[in-house]
């Protein structure tokens, strides 16, 4: 793999062509199974060094991913280097949002009171929360109900701020009945409780159908 990694980098021009986008997209793919197996030296050198958002984004990625010592840092570099860029905060928070290693739950609900995450803006919950739910399976659907319980807490705290967010987020609940007993359990709780609380007509049409 380091191999076959090492032939695809580029030392050129940024290039938009097909041939170079699929040769970047290989050699990322490579770099994360790289990292998944604990090798760290290639994303480490490739996070250093990108020259385009593409390489940066995803050498964080899988050092973040793969649990790497120098994750915290790389994300506290990529932060500081890009903290103006509200698109790229935005990936910066999914990274992060979709990390499936341990404490993953504990780091994601800090993110909550860090100052680049807006409640009130729809992209960075979307980038944060809603990555949550739709991209982190490992995590939400958690077998202690503990990512069931955090994605419906949030729902009913962006409800009282926008309920069309809200209804967004609330949908990733909706294969719940397609999981096993424990996790059924979990789930139905989750949206019981939600469902008995106070929420706008939209949200809480999606969350009596879901429960159906």
């Amino acid at each position: 793999l380091a191999e076959c990694y090492d032939k695809l980098v580029s030392e050129g021009d940024y290039d938009l062509s097909p041939d170079s986008v699929a040769q970047r997209s290989l050699k990322n793919v490579l770099l994360s199974y790289l990292c998944a197996g604990g090798q760290y030296t290639q994303a480490s050198a490739q996070f250093d060094t990108a020259s385009n958002m593409s390489d940066s984004i995803s050498s964080l990625f899988s050092l973040v991913h793969s649990g790497a010592p120098t994750a915290s840092s790389a994300l506290e570099v990529f932060l500081n280097r890009w903290q103006d860029d509200p698109l790229v905060t935005d990936k910066w928070l999914t990274v992060q949002a979709t990390d499936s290693q341990p404490g993953a739950l504990k780091r994601i609900d800090a993110l909550l009171a860090h100052p680049v995450f807006e409640i009130k803006n729809p992209n960075k919950v979307y980038s944060l929360i809603n990555a949550f739910g739709r991209s982190n399976p490992v995590v939400f659907h958690a077998q202690d109900g503990s990512g069931y319980r955090w994605m419906a807490e949030r729902v009913a705290e962006i409800d009282a701020l926008n309920p069309q967010v809200a209804s967004r987020l609330v949908r990733a609940f909706d294969s719940w009945k397609q999981y096993d007993e424990g996790l059924q359990a979990h789930a139905k709780e989750a949206l019981t409780k939600l469902q008995a609380g106070e929420l706008s007509s939209d949200v809480r049409e999606i969350v009596t159908k879901t429960l159906l």
